[in-house]
């Protein structure tokens, strides 16, 4: 895992860390580990294909700079993970297809422990 992701694993702590706010500027939560539940989910309730879980890997990020200022250590680590992200993505398209679900643990799971 990238020393920076560790912001994105699990959910935002909104009460632990008093962000009252946080569900007035953020719609959509998201983080690796709900990711991940819905990667491996088996009744139906996961991704339907590797473009729903790309979506929610930029929806952790969008999020996170949505919410942080521009100048904030989460926001720049947030943008620096991003385009890794984007990096990666662009590497691994062309073996991904709509079908291919398994591609999904190759690239999130990649994507956790090489960034």
């Amino acid at each position: 895992m990238h020393k920076w992701a560790w912001p994105f694993m699990q959910p935002v702590d909104v009460e632990g860390l008093g962000l009252h706010d946080y569900y007035q500027v953020i719609d959509k939560p998201m983080d690796f580990s709900t990711i991940k539940n819905l990667m491996e989910a088996r009744d139906g309730t996961g991704y339907k294909n590797v473009r729903e879980m790309c979506a929610d890997v930029r929806l952790v990020f969008k999020n996170a700079m949505k919410y942080n200022d521009a100048k904030s250590d989460v926001h720049v680590m947030t943008k620096t993970l991003l385009g890794k992200f984007e990096e990666k993505w662009l590497i691994l398209l062309p073996k991904v297809t709509e079908e291919v679900t398994s591609y999904l643990v190759i690239l999130v799971n990649d994507y956790t422990m090489v960034l």
